[in-house]
């Protein structure tokens, strides 16, 4: 049996049989009226009705009865027959202007969108056709010989880029994009107030960094969207809806941004066919004049013909793939290897086992390394040979899936975090800015000020003026590494009262210091020490068997698990487990719940064997980098 402790909304319907499928859930007018009457049969063949075809709308299909009246069902929903009539009618209407469905009094129907600065109609809806797309085989042997990429020129202007202020308090800077050659740059606000009648507005700015100028803007009233990508030579911008709902990221479109406003183009759900979370697009780039690459939140990478939608071919990876800067080769990762794509060639150029399975990739502005983040775990390649150059630990620091190289050497956290994967240092910090990106070794930043407050498109390179100073003079004192290899470390397990679970743990960790280059020794400069801990109050779990709606709720006292370095009296380094059961709970046959946490309501012991002990740590100081700037309208103070 699988239980879960939190709640997800899911969609879900009575009878939705194991053979269902999502053939397309995004929202589209239909043509309605000249529609035959025909008979609908629900998936599991239980239930029928007499209707016309009204229209698909974010995912549900539109029925319109003899008698006038409306029912809605999801297209999943449908039995193969009814599914197949939508895709056919969906197809003959591609050609024509979609009529508005009347609302539905039981299904609310969205409202449509209001476009500011243009007369331009809806999108044009297309319904992504996969069967004659390319699936290419994850295979290769042989040496990793490639060539070294090219770096674009940088070149144009390094001057802020007026942006626009906020229009109000709960308008923020949500995304932004960078052409590869580094020509176009979009920043999209989004504004949900909240509110029944409020309006939600999806605000798009593009910027010529090569001239330092602002293009223009648009606004769309009515939904939410965030860029994801800019077209290398034009300004288009390819925008993703940005609900928060399971799968409310998996629909995109086209839009052209002048002076005159939004000029509204494609509109697709790339991933239609896959579910929930797997239907999401996780990130996008445009390759070249007429073709641009998505990957889904499920792993599938596909390379697509911008202009009519049509996918060209695909590969199943693991996390989130990178575009080489001379957009010739797209870096992914597969279980347990690392691979390149040969973009032009349809057909992976190299593949190699990886030390990680999953994670989020980026290039350096060179393009002859790049880099993988999998949770804290960083991971250094050279691109032409495929050469591991490093691997190590982030400490304190969180990538998340805005990873960014602004050098050879570095890495942007999403946090502003600027990290030395060469010497292992959390370096600087950046504040003030909302969003940022690379282009030809510029880092470009949005710094999005309050209502009536000046914006703008920062550039400068990382690190900036000072910073290597300050780590070299840093590096010169022999304590700026307080662990490291040949360190002897002091081991305290005192705080595990089981005897016998102390000195397994004792002999656990000094098998791993000496998997780092260190010993152990009651003379040690760094102190290790483990300890075990009971929470003063039981925790309270809330689990719900498959299938079921209703929660059960259940008490379990909580041990934490802690190991720490500390140095001089402070924290150099902390982790903590705990005993408490995952979010999905397997029980064994005639297991109940209540049996199940009674015999896990102990210490965990078993931490101290997963544990990973970093690399290296310098001496703590209370601060996480070893200086910080603010980035203003004006540039890096």
């Amino acid at each position: 049996m699988y239980l879960c402790r939190r709640s997800t909304k899911t969609r879900r319907a009575v009878g939705l049989g194991p053979g269902a499928i999502a053939l397309a859930l995004f929202c589209i007018q239909a043509l309605g009226a000249s529609e035959e009457i025909r008979t609908w049969t629900d998936s599991t063949g239980e239930y029928s009705v007499q209707a016309k075809f009204a229209g698909l709308q974010a995912g549900k299909v539109t029925l319109k009865k003899a008698d006038g009246t409306e029912v809605a069902i999801p297209l999943e929903n449908l039995n193969a027959a009814g599914q197949e009539y939508v895709k056919r009618q969906l197809a003959a209407a591609a050609e024509n202007p979609f009529k508005t469905v009347a609302p539905n009094p039981f299904q609310p129907a969205g409202r449509s969108p209001v476009v500011a600065g243009t007369g331009s109609s809806a999108p044009r809806e297309a319904l992504p056709d996969w069967s004659a797309a390319k699936k290419i085989d994850v295979i290769g042997g042989g040496d990793w010989k490639l060539p070294e990429s090219a770096m674009p020129a940088a070149g144009g202007s390094m001057k802020p880029i007026a942006l626009p202020s906020k229009t109000n308090f709960f308008e923020n800077a949500a995304a932004m994009a960078i052409s590869g050659t580094g020509r176009y740059a979009a920043v999209g606000y989004t504004c949900n107030p909240p509110g029944r009648d409020a309006k939600s507005t999806t605000t798009v700015v593009v910027c010529d960094l090569a001239e330092g100028l602002s293009l223009g803007s648009g606004v769309v009233e009515g939904e939410l969207l965030v860029p994801i990508a800019i077209h290398d030579s034009r300004p288009e911008v390819l925008m993703r809806r940005n609900q928060r709902g399971v799968s409310d990221q998996d629909c995109l479109e086209t839009w052209t941004i002048g002076a005159s406003g939004v000029s509204r183009g494609m509109k697709w759900v790339p991933y239609a066919n896959e579910k929930d979370r797997n239907r999401n697009v996780k990130w996008a780039a445009y390759l070249d004049e007429h073709r641009l690459a998505t990957c889904s939140s499920g792993g599938r990478l596909a390379i697509w013909d911008a202009e009519t939608t049509r996918p060209i071919c695909y590969l199943d990876i693991k996390g989130r793939p990178a575009l080489s800067p001379d957009r010739k080769h797209l870096v992914f990762l597969v279980e347990g290897q690392v691979g390149v794509l040969d973009v032009e060639g349809q057909k992976v150029a190299a593949l190699q086992p990886a030390p990680v399975s999953g994670g989020v990739l980026a290039f350096t502005p060179s393009g002859n390394r790049f880099v993988a983040i999998n949770g804290a775990d960083l991971y250094v390649w050279d691109f032409a040979t495929g050469q591991l150059q490093r691997e190590c630990r982030l400490e304190g620091t969180h990538a998340g899936d805005e990873l960014l190289c602004p050098s050879e050497e570095h890495i942007l956290a999403g946090s502003g975090r600027l990290y030395d994967f060469v010497n292992q240092v959390s370096v600087w910090e950046y504040r003030g800015h909302q969003k940022a990106g690379i282009a030809g070794g510029v880092c470009w930043m949005a710094v999005v000020g309050g209502e009536r407050q000046p914006s703008a498109l920062v550039p400068g390179r990382l690190p900036h003026q000072g910073v290597a100073d300050k780590l070299k003079a840093a590096m010169a004192d022999p304590e700026f590494f307080v662990f490291k290899p040949g360190t002897t470390v002091k081991i305290d397990v005192g705080k595990i009262a089981d005897s016998a679970a102390r000195t397994k743990v004792q002999d656990t960790l000094v098998k791993k210091l000496e998997e780092r280059g260190c010993t152990a020794g009651a003379n040690g400069t760094i102190t290790l020490a483990a300890g075990v801990e009971e929470a003063a109050k039981k925790t309270e779990l809330r689990y719900r068997s498959l299938g079921s709606f209703g929660y059960d709720n259940y008490k379990m006292t909580k041990f934490i698990s802690r190991l720490e370095f500390v140095y001089d009296g402070k924290t150099a380094w902390k982790s903590e487990g705990s005993n408490l059961p995952g979010f999905i709970v397997h029980l064994g046959k005639d297991q109940t719940m209540k049996q199940y946490i009674k015999e896990r309501e102990k210490p965990n012991y078993q931490y101290f064997d997963r544990v990973e002990l970093p690399k290296l740590l310098t001496k703590p100081t209370g601060a996480p980098t070893l200086g910080s700037s603010q980035v203003t309208v004006s540039g890096i103070q």
